[in-house]
């Protein structure tokens, strides 16, 4: 089977559970190899410096990886752009970024930079990690669950790709 090229951006920081993004970034980088764009983002709106520029495959699928956060750690969520909608997703501007995700897709799509297929993954860190602030601590390590979710997120993507 001939392998579909896509551009993966993992949307994160250094930081806490903003990482999971990067984590599944370096994990599909190390499974998929040569096979996919990797790009590292530190937020959403870096997605349209990216968009803009000959940096990216334009005809690629666009899969974009983040952290959010839910009621259940470990889930993942993936949605299809622009068929999704903030009613659908249950989410509020939620972003540690500044500016949303949906935002950001928003504005690609009025200025003609997306190309057909953005498909979003979510994982739920957890609310007890943002309420209690560690979401944000430099030597944070994922549980074993997040730890689980980043490999099978790893997975969908991998297996979209080839």
């Amino acid at each position: 089977m001939a392998m579909k090229r896509c551009e993966v951006f993992g949307i994160g920081s250094a930081y806490g559970a903003d990482q999971v993004g990067w984590l599944v970034l370096e994990r599909v980088q190390q499974v998929v190899g040569g096979g996919v764009g990797i790009h590292r983002l530190q937020t959403p709106l870096d997605l349209l410096s990216y968009a803009s520029t000959d940096q990216i495959d334009a005809g690629a699928e666009w899969i974009l990886i983040d952290a959010c956060i839910g009621e259940e750690e470990g889930r993942i969520h993936r949605w299809r752009w622009p068929q999704v909608s903030e009613m659908r997703i249950g989410l509020r501007n939620v972003s540690s970024h500044g500016v949303g995700l949906l935002e950001v897709l928003r504005m690609g799509q009025e200025l003609g930079l997306l190309p057909g297929e953005v498909w979003m993954y979510g994982i739920e860190v957890g609310v007890e990690l943002a309420v209690a602030g560690q979401e944000m601590l430099l030597d944070w390590t994922p549980s074993d669950v997040l730890r689980e979710s980043i490999h099978r997120c790893c997975a969908q993507i991998s297996n979209r790709s080839v």
